[in-house]
């Protein structure tokens, strides 16, 4: 991070919570699977910070290396690395995780660079070169930091990738021929040409040019491995909550990641509309309701009818073949065939009279067998 920005660790923003929050919640997810699965699994920070703002407030690594303490197992397999390009922030930050209570249980030291990100090789941070599983997180101020060929641990099994997308610049530079270089760096030539080739020719609004932009990015994700599921992203609007200033993304090539990592985002979300999330920080909204689109459960009941008509899956096989690109977790699904099955539409077995109930409602397990009635 470069010394100009060091006026970002003055006070924590409330987007900087966010995202904090987000990142170690789904670490501790990811984290305890790994810990039951394999012997040594990698959390990698290419853009770590200080570990604290001015006001107290801790950032995401020692929201993450706190986590990793309070596991018995996490914190014997776990391996970490932390870089940051400015000198003091790392020192910094070294100083602060060296203070935290219980650091001594971890069985690895935590490895902590200061170099540019483009320096950094896939060597340095794993012994013998050898990828194991991985949690990656990069954070950097503008777009020069997204080295989408560090990306490629995704390749790994059991990897992942969770990026801050600073669009507002990101956005700014496109249409800048200036900054050409670097966006083909970003999207990759073909992809940018083809994205410079639409926002030329069809001039869209500033919501059409947000989706063409997000969906690059999301194209340029998922080239790296056929595997890849469409990246999740969470938008953070600015203090007015008209314009977009970042996107949170998150890749992955495991539907369970996925629909965590959506649950995690979902429960973040400042507007929410019977149960279901926009996936989306908007100040404004807290005081200033607004117009959602239509994620309701009624919507989510004719979807399911439409898809799955005269056919017979486990209410877990729904929620997985269905949710990938929806807005609605795995609680939204079941209470929408909680009330197809009220208004008989489909057929359960085993059927609500032999279901556990909980306050007098029917629980809807993953193993219950759904038969939608034909059209």
């Amino acid at each position: 991070m470069a010394a100009s920005n060091a006026d970002f660790f003055l006070v924590r923003k409330e987007q900087s919570f966010i995202k904090a929050s987000i990142v170690s919640k789904y670490f501790w997810v990811w984290a305890k699977v790994m810990a039951n699965r394999v012997e040594e699994f990698y959390y990698v920070d290419l853009f770590s910070g200080q570990g604290k703002y001015e006001d107290g407030s801790e950032s995401t690594p020692l929201l993450i290396i706190k986590n990793a303490i309070s596991d018995p197992l996490i914190r014997t397999k776990l391996r970490v690395f932390f870089n940051d390009e400015n000198s003091e922030y790392i020192a910094k930050l070294k100083s602060e995780i060296e203070a935290l209570a219980g650091i001594e249980s971890l069985k690895y030291p935590i490895v902590y660079s200061n170099k540019d990100v483009f320096d950094i090789s896939l060597s340095e941070v794993y012994p013998n070169g050898n990828i194991k599983p991985t949690l990656l997180f990069v954070d950097p101020f503008g777009y020069n930091g997204l080295q989408l060929d560090f990306f490629k641990v995704i390749k790994s099994w059991g990897s992942e990738v969770i990026f801050f997308f600073n669009y507002k610049r990101i956005n700014m530079a496109i249409s800048n021929p200036v900054f050409n270089k670097n966006m083909k760096r970003l999207f990759g030539d073909d992809l940018f040409n083809q994205l410079a080739e639409f926002l030329d020719e069809s001039t869209p609004n500033v919501e059409d040019r947000e989706e063409k932009v997000t969906e690059t990015i999301c194209q340029r994700i998922s080239s790296i491995d056929e595997k890849i599921i469409r990246p999740l992203h969470y938008r953070f609007r600015d203090e007015r909550g008209t314009r977009t200033i970042h996107h949170l993304f998150f890749a992955t090539k495991h539907e369970l990641g996925y629909a965590k990592m959506k649950e995690i985002m979902m429960g973040m979300s400042s507007e929410q509309q019977e149960g279901v999330g926009m996936m989306e920080f908007n100040k404004l909204t807290e005081h200033q309701p607004r117009l959602l689109p239509d994620f309701s459960i009624p919507v989510l009941k004719k979807l399911l009818l439409e898809k799955f008509a005269g056919t017979s899956h486990t209410v877990e096989q729904i929620y997985f073949i269905h949710n990938i690109g929806k807005p609605y977790i795995e609680k939204n699904y079941k209470e929408a065939l909680r009330q197809l099955e009220a208004s008989k539409q489909i057929s359960c077995e085993p059927p609500r009279s032999k279901r556990r109930s909980i306050k007098g409602i029917a629980t809807m397990a993953d193993s219950v067998i759904i038969t939608f009635f034909k059209l």
